[in-house]
């Protein structure tokens, strides 16, 4: 598998794309920077796009509506500059599946990450059959939600809420209050296991966990291959 993998590398390769892979990982970028510089005013506070998730779990659904409208308002400014990127990255990419002899960019990343063992079409038809099988549920359970909230119609600030009433969980206050939370929780189910984690919280090089301005949103984890050891970035 690991042979199959470097040859169908070696055979999408053209030294004409290294330009264009690195014109989208810059769009890529300046997309997260333009995310990450998201601030709403609400609630008497400046917060970031992630930390407004928390007010969609309200049991207030003015709050919700408002949160939600807050939050789309403020990416309605940005529309025009996303357009443009996303624009960019539509004719950038199409040219790199080009150059590589595919006729789509879809068949090239479908090569890019050594998807040999089904096709697009397969995929399609699992999507079709998620549409006969999982839909009439997921419909289902979306009415159940409408007649448990009370309401006519169900709108996407009614998605997070829990409909019976519950206030939300609050495991955790800050990033701090979750880092040592999990370090107890480690420990408690084993102790070497709990001085593993303890490594990656010690220094402040391996955990970035807290939402603040400015901040690409989305998580990940990578490794820090000189220090052996994990990253985690959460937003």
């Amino acid at each position: 598998m690991l042979l199959r993998n470097w040859i169908a590398d070696v055979d999408i390769f053209r030294e004409e794309n290294v330009p264009l892979q690195t014109e989208d990982t810059k769009l890529g970028q300046q997309y997260a920077e333009l995310c990450g510089a998201m601030m709403v005013e609400f609630d008497g506070e400046e917060r970031t796009i992630p930390q407004m998730a928390v007010y969609q779990q309200d049991q207030d659904r003015n709050v919700r509506e408002s949160s939600w409208r807050s939050v789309a308002e403020r990416r309605l400014q940005d529309r025009n500059t996303i357009d443009g990127i996303f624009d960019k990255m539509v004719v950038n990419r199409n040219q790199t599946a080009m150059n590589a002899g595919f006729d789509d960019y879809r068949g090239y990343m479908f090569a890019v990450k050594h998807r040999f063992d089904y096709t697009p079409e397969d995929c399609i038809a699992f999507h079709d059959a998620i549409e006969h099988t999982c839909m009439p549920i997921v419909r289902k359970l979306a009415e159940e939600r409408k007649e448990a909230l009370g309401v006519d119609t169900l709108r996407p600030w009614d998605l997070a809420v829990d409909p019976h009433g519950h206030d939300p969980l609050k495991p955790f206050d800050t990033a701090d209050d979750l880092i040592e939370k999990t370090s107890k929780l480690f420990h408690r189910m084993d102790e070497e296991l709990g001085d593993m984690f303890d490594t990656m919280r010690d220094g402040g090089y391996s955990l970035d966990l807290a939402s603040r301005k400015g901040k690409a949103p989305g998580g990940y984890q990578a490794s820090r291959d000189r220090q052996r050891k994990p990253f985690i970035f959460m937003n």
